[in-house]
């Protein structure tokens, strides 16, 4: 563009925020780039299984924007932070012979700061289960995942919402906080499965040390969280072995009963039949 228009007649505009456009010179030429994902709903992403479905015949794509009532794009706290998402349609399916195709439909859709963060602790419990399906399982991003969802000092995000959007006093729609309180106890019901699955992985002594660091985020975070969102049941409590920063042992499946130390590691997997208990925890618990 810049060599058909010269480079003096071209801006690029590199953020996704709403273009005023009294404001543009019309004698320039503007160029709006931003990412974008692709946008399946509920009913797509039923239908849309396997990762080969969700990269091809895509014609709805979606980027967000934060923004603040002030004007700015980003707040100090979450209690001010909203957020648009942006649902382009375009008149073809990617993959296409075109690399750009034209947009035909746009759908805005404005989420307030208790909606922002609701969606962002249902996309992180949806992650902690995701690394519990998986099969075979990966030891190095479910610790990942737990590390960003557990250790205080990394992400202190479940109990600032629950302090800014569940004090008593404050006053959101009682819709949204009731389904926010609900969200966070599926976090950390998300979180407790991922650990019992992260135990029963553990093939070194250093694993199990940074394990016992995670068990005791874990169980800070429950505590923070409890007098905002009621007490958790049996679901949300750790198997047995996991509740001491004690010297690693060997343990049996996912029960994690410790047996006699050996003095060697060896690596566990979880049987068939212990994946399965893991699986219809999960299911349990989004029925609920």
């Amino acid at each position: 563009f810049s060599k058909k228009l010269g480079e003096e007649q071209l801006q690029v505009l590199a953020d996704s925020s709403t273009v005023d456009r009294s404001k543009l010179d019309s004698k320039i030429g503007y160029l709006q780039i931003t990412s974008v994902t692709p946008y399946f709903n509920s009913a797509e992403l039923k239908r849309r299984t396997v990762g080969f479905d969700r990269l091809h015949n895509l014609n709805r794509f979606l980027y967000e924007t934060p923004y603040t009532q002030t004007g700015v794009g980003h707040s100090n706290t979450i209690a001010d932070q909203y957020k648009k998402k942006t649902i382009l349609t375009v008149e073809k399916y990617f993959p296409y012979m075109k690399k750009r195709l034209l947009i035909t439909l746009k759908e805005e859709i404005t989420l307030s700061p208790i909606e922002c963060n609701l969606e962002a602790i249902e996309n992180r419990t949806e992650l902690l289960q995701s690394e519990v399906r998986a099969n075979p399982s990966n030891s190095k991003t479910l610790t990942a995942v737990l590390q960003g969802s557990l250790r205080l000092q990394v992400n202190a995000g479940p109990q600032e919402i629950c302090r800014v959007f569940l004090a008593d006093g404050k006053t959101f729609d009682e819709q949204f906080v009731t389904k926010l309180k609900a969200a966070l106890r599926q976090f950390l019901i998300a979180c407790k499965t991922a650990l019992d699955l992260n135990y029963s992985l553990i093939s070194e002594p250093e694993q199990r040390v940074f394990h016992d660091e995670l068990v005791q985020g874990y169980n800070e975070l429950k505590a923070l969280m409890e007098p905002s969102i009621g007490t958790l049941g049996e679901e949300a409590n750790l198997a047995g072995g996991q509740g001491a920063l004690s010297p690693p042992s060997t343990f049996n499946s996912v029960s994690h009963e410790p047996t006699p130390r050996k003095g060697t590691w060896s690596r566990r997997r979880l049987s068939t039949a212990a994946r399965k208990e893991l699986l219809d925890a999960i299911k349990e618990d989004n029925h609920d």
